[in-house]
């Protein structure tokens, strides 16, 4: 509910005006130095997540501590996540032998330390007075009575939400910005639609979306040709669900392969081709019908 409270449409409008400071700095981080552009990317990312679960306002640098050790963990949960990494998952009773999970015990230990320890600093910066700009953490720590949120696992709450949008808003642009440099004739197309509808003077708002379904278009093209989680994750069935007369028992690992969903030729004809138009109706605008789910399936 917290998080819901926080990610909801109406709310993450809100967070429109950080996203696009940033993101003009992006740009010109790219255009001043464009063959470390995947790490002005990821600069950007962290500096987005950084500023909206605590509320930092200073300057991110991709070599900040923080942004060096949330890649460290990043890199620990794509290991993790993998089907079949370790035997434990086939093999619950592995959990019992003495020193199995030693690593993964010690990396847990070293995400929670680190994600309290940015806790603790919004937690004195609101004490003090200081914590000026809203956020996340300040957010779980003001109404941590309200949604009965323990104290234990609090800071790995908000460090969720930064590791989870830390990689994938870089990949996903690094994708789209791939996709640009192999695909002229759709990078063409979109830069026409942006010089008549935005012009060249002022970058492309938020509002601007509903107008510019070229671009749309463009990005779900984009994250189809190349998922940003190509695997997806697994999930856990918490109770018997019935699905087209199979029956997905309780407890049972079910993964959303996204690879195989985005080169479905039942869906999308030609698929080996990058076609942004196939998201485009005869009216000219965005299917309402055909949707891609980058992040996720929501709560089944």
């Amino acid at each position: 509910r917290v998080l819901h409270a926080n990610l909801q449409p109406k709310v993450a409008e809100t967070y429109e005006p950080m996203q696009t400071r940033h993101a003009k700095n992006l740009v010109l981080d790219i255009l001043n130095d464009p063959k470390n552009h995947q790490r002005h990317v990821m600069r950007y990312s962290a500096s987005v997540i950084m500023s909206f679960t605590y509320g930092k306002i200073s300057p991110t640098s991709y070599t900040d501590p923080e942004v060096v050790s949330i890649n460290r963990f990043s890199a620990h949960f794509c290991q993790t996540m993998k089907p079949g990494a370790y035997l434990v998952d086939a093999y619950p009773i592995l959990c019992f032998v003495p020193g199995y999970l030693s690593q993964l015990k010690a990396w847990h230990t070293e995400e929670l330390a680190f994600y309290d320890g940015l806790l603790d600093t919004v937690r004195r910066q609101m004490c003090e007075g200081t914590a000026t700009s809203p956020s996340f953490a300040r957010f779980i720590l003001e109404h941590q009575k309200q949604y009965q949120l323990e104290d234990a696992g609090l800071g790995y709450l908000a460090g969720v939400v930064s590791a989870a949008g830390y990689d994938t808003t870089a990949s996903a642009i690094t994708i789209m910005m791939m996709a640009a440099a192999t695909h002229t004739d759709a990078q063409a197309r979109i830069q026409e639609e942006l010089d008549h509808v935005v012009g060249r003077m002022q970058l492309p708002m938020f509002t601007d979306q509903e107008v510019l379904p070229q671009v749309t278009a463009f990005i779900l093209e984009s994250l189809r040709w190349r998922p940003v989680t190509l695997g997806g994750l697994a999930h856990l069935a918490n109770k018997d669900i019935i699905w087209k007369n199979y029956l997905i028992p309780e407890g049972v690992t079910v993964i959303g392969n996204h690879w195989a969903i985005a080169n479905d030729p039942e869906v999308f004809p030609e698929l080996q081709m990058f076609n942004p138009q196939r998201w485009i109706d005869d009216a000219g605008r965005v299917c309402s019908d055909l949707w891609f789910f980058t992040y996720g399936f929501g709560h089944w």
